[in-house]
């Protein structure tokens, strides 16, 4: 085992050594020649035959460095060598096809790592939340208008109250924009994306702050609002300093508090909304003036333990038939609660 590592290695460096070998077999070959030559003369022939004896009982000198060449080296590994540069030769002559051949490779490389990056985090990962398999989306109806499968604020109320089959209700204003926030104070004015949520929607999805805190009950009240960092706008705006959560900054035109750097591992956009982008997330009130905006709200709710799809589902339609009733004179949008897994959502059209 050991003879044969060692004659592989030689072989190995032998590729890439070619002309200095050559170089010596040559030397070696030519000294043997001259040495039969010599043999043969003194045996009585003459000089010229005794070369071309010698040259006859050699067998031919390119015969004998073909057969030394394969004897010291690697073949196949040479045939590729061999053919790489032909390749490389080819293409740089055709400066044009070679320069479209590799845009077209890089495009079609990026193009597969970026699908195999969404597949990945869609059908391969689980959902980065705590027990991920008991979440479920809550569509109003199963109209493709976003108005229509939205809840107004008094719906999300009445129907997180009765519900038995759902140990929490939660929900994000799904009508941000990409924007609609700006940061002063630096250099620059920088432009960024905030998604107004319910106080307990980081709590329900089981995320836990990377620093600082959740919102509060008290944040309703609180003079200035408070604001939770992604971790990308933490890094790249706020140079991961520690010291940012407890700082205030200018958003808006107002002050405002930050509480808290959501983990690395959340990524709102990815699950929620993909194509838009999340860099901060606002305290979204419960209150009787975002009532009467309309149907706001897209909803997220826990299975209680022992609960399964259908029986919550069941329920679900039967406290939005109650609510309706309730609420005969109230004006109050329609409401009509359709469960799914937040996986089935996030993967199922995709798929």
């Amino acid at each position: 085992m050991i003879s044969f590592a060692r004659e592989m290695l030689h072989r190995a460096l032998s590729v890439f050594s070619k002309r200095q070998r050559d170089e010596e077999f040559e030397a070696e070959l030519q000294a043997h020649i001259e040495l039969a030559v010599l043999d043969n003369i003194e045996h009585g022939m003459a000089p010229k035959e005794a070369r071309r004896g010698a040259l006859v009982s050699l067998g031919g000198v390119e015969q004998a460095k073909e057969l030394h060449r394969d004897s010291r080296g690697l073949p196949l590994i040479e045939t590729l060598l061999r053919d790489l540069r032909l390749a490389l030769r080819t293409l740089r002559r055709e400066a044009g096809l070679t320069t479209f051949v590799v845009l077209i490779v890089g495009l079609g490389v990026g193009a597969s790592t970026t699908v195999f990056s969404v597949a990945g985090a869609l059908f391969l990962r689980p959902l980065p939340f705590e027990d991920p398999g008991r979440l479920v989306w809550i569509a109003n109806g199963d109209s493709s208008n976003l108005s229509s499968q939205t809840v107004q604020v008094g719906n999300l109320l009445d129907f997180r109250q009765r519900t038995q089959t759902l140990s929490d209700v939660a929900g994000y204003f799904s009508f941000y924009g990409a924007g609609d926030i700006q940061l002063s104070g630096s250099a620059e004015p920088l432009r960024l994306t905030g998604v107004p949520v319910t106080g307990n929607f980081f709590r329900l999805l089981g995320t836990s702050p990377f620093l600082g805190r959740d919102f509060s009950a008290e944040e309703a009240s609180s003079g200035a609002p408070s604001v939770i960092l992604s971790y990308l706008l933490w890094q790249r705006q706020f140079n991961s300093d520690h010291g940012a959560v407890g700082s205030s900054v200018l958003l808006a035109g107002s002050l405002a508090t930050i509480i808290g750097v959501l983990p690395e591992s959340f990524d709102f956009a990815a699950i929620f909304t993909p194509g838009k982008s999340a860099d901060l997330f606002t305290f979204y009130p419960l209150s009787p003036d975002n009532d009467r905006q309309g149907n706001t709200l897209s909803l997220i709710g826990r299975l209680a333990p022992g609960i399964d799809l259908p029986s919550a589902q069941s329920e679900a339609s039967l406290i939005a038939e109650q609510i309706a009733s309730d609420h005969p004179q109230e004006r109050r949008n329609d409401f009509d609660p359709q469960l799914r897994g937040l996986r089935d959502r996030v993967s199922g059209e995709i798929r």
